[in-house]
């Protein structure tokens, strides 16, 4: 015989306030289910207490009614909707939507990646530019992301980066990224390096690379495959 499951619902009584100020009231910490936030649609009956039903989300936690509370609730929103204000935030809403939808539509048809790369490329030619890009490129990011480009062309030329997934990609731009942020920090150079060097068939791996002083580094070069340990170690 095939045994049957019923869910033991408790009373909406348990779970009003008897005392104070609140006396009546539904103590909402009690009744709170732990789950995410869009599990509940508006209406939805509270899974373990019985004429208990779901009417929104507050301050961080759900919030749970009877059927009366939730009655007056759509009452209420749907009398606010109404309003000059509500309907004037509606419309602004939908126009700035509608706005991006275009926009993006534009940005990615063919006549507006044509624009958008005409646009950029005459934009990177003015003065103003040239003299950030200058600026730029002179910091310590800047010349940290000119040799991870540096490198990357590097490791493709000589055939050093084939089989690198996004993930390895995007650990290498951390690598480059946290060089520059050591540099900044302790006012000495550091570089990028290459444990087993790139032209005696190293790769151009996370596994492979290392941050290191740039003194060492260069007076490294491609000799070997040293690894620089701080203080000596």
């Amino acid at each position: 015989m095939q045994l049957k499951l019923k869910l033991f619902k408790d009373s909406l009584e348990k779970y009003k306030h008897t005392k104070g100020i609140l006396k009546g009231r539904l103590n909402q910490e009690a009744l709170q289910t732990g789950k995410a936030r869009r599990t509940f649609s508006r209406g939805n009956p509270h899974p373990t207490v019985d004429g208990l039903f779901y009417i929104q989300w507050s301050k961080g936690k759900e919030r749970w009614g009877d059927s009366e509370t939730l009655k007056n609730y759509i009452a209420t929103q749907t009398a606010y909707n109404k309003t000059d204000k509500r309907r004037a935030y509606l419309h602004a809403f939908n126009r700035s939507e509608q706005e991006k939808f275009r926009k993006e539509k534009w940005r990615t048809s063919e006549k507006g990646k044509d624009y958008y790369k005409k646009y950029q490329t005459e934009y990177q030619k003015t003065p103003k530019m040239k003299k950030y890009m200058a600026e730029w490129f002179r910091s310590d990011k800047g010349k940290e992301l000119q040799r991870y480009h540096a490198g990357k062309k590097r490791a493709i030329k000589l055939k050093a980066s084939e089989g690198l997934t996004k993930e390895h990609e995007g650990v290498i731009k951390q690598i480059y990224s946290h060089c520059a942020r050591i540099s900044e920090k302790l006012q000495i150079p550091f570089e990028v390096d290459h444990i087993v060097p790139l032209s005696i068939g190293g790769l151009h791996h996370p596994s492979n690379l290392q941050i290191a002083p740039a003194n060492w580094n260069r007076s490294k070069g491609n000799r070997n495959t040293e690894r620089w340990l701080p203080n000596g170690m």
